[in-house]
């Protein structure tokens, strides 16, 4: 075996990482022009209720809200969804903090459910064997680029009456026709492209 890198052995990255945040000229134009209106706040502005119609509209949702990060997506869709005190909501236990942090912010119980080791996504015979009669909804968080099963997690779900809601991980595509409640982000560094909370109704 050779040398590890941190022992004095060659580094398998050579080139060095890409500089970051990247963006180019339509990035720039565009932050110029926001700068330029001296219209910086959301209140009055209009891009950011443009990019809500617009991704809406993408994903063939009624609507969009865009809010500032994951946990607020989260925190949204809790409420809206009336969870709360003495409610129960199953959940990956692989998964980023705030998927459980948010379920303890409105009071209710977060039930960590194993995932599929093929899929690293929520195992739904598990979660349907954690349901009670205070579960209130299923979060399936897709993960590195592999969609929760959608088709299972949202039977279980209508055949219960729970509601289903899924953060999407590392997604390039859309994951339209599942699921009340879904969530994007355009970071791209972090581990959940969060943010974005889709309602259907």
């Amino acid at each position: 075996m050779a040398e590890l890198a941190v022992n004095g052995g060659k580094k398998s990255n050579q080139k060095g990482f890409p500089v970051w945040p990247q963006y180019d000229d339509a990035e720039r134009k565009a932050l110029q022009d926001v700068l330029d209106s001296r219209v910086w706040w959301r209140t009055p502005g209009t891009r950011t209720l443009a990019f809500e119609q617009a991704f809406a509209k993408f994903h063939g949702a009624k609507h969009g809200i865009a809010v500032t990060n994951g946990t607020a997506a989260l925190e949204v869709t809790v409420s809206a969804l009336g969870i709360g005190a003495g409610d129960e909501v199953i959940l990956p236990d692989y998964t980023f903090v705030a998927t459980a942090s948010a379920v303890l912010y409105a009071g209710a119980l977060p039930v960590p459910v194993d995932v599929s080791p093929d899929t690293w996504c929520l195992d739904p015979k598990l979660a349907e064997a954690a349901i009670t009669p205070r579960t209130k909804a299923i979060v399936a968080v897709h993960m590195g680029g592999h969609p929760a099963d959608l088709d299972a997690l949202g039977d279980l779900a209508k055949r219960k009456g729970i509601a289903l809601v899924h953060r999407v991980e590392r997604q390039a595509h859309r994951l339209t026709r599942y699921g009340w409640h879904l969530q994007f982000s355009g970071q791209q560094a972090d581990d959940c492209w969060r943010g974005w909370h889709r309602y259907y109704q």
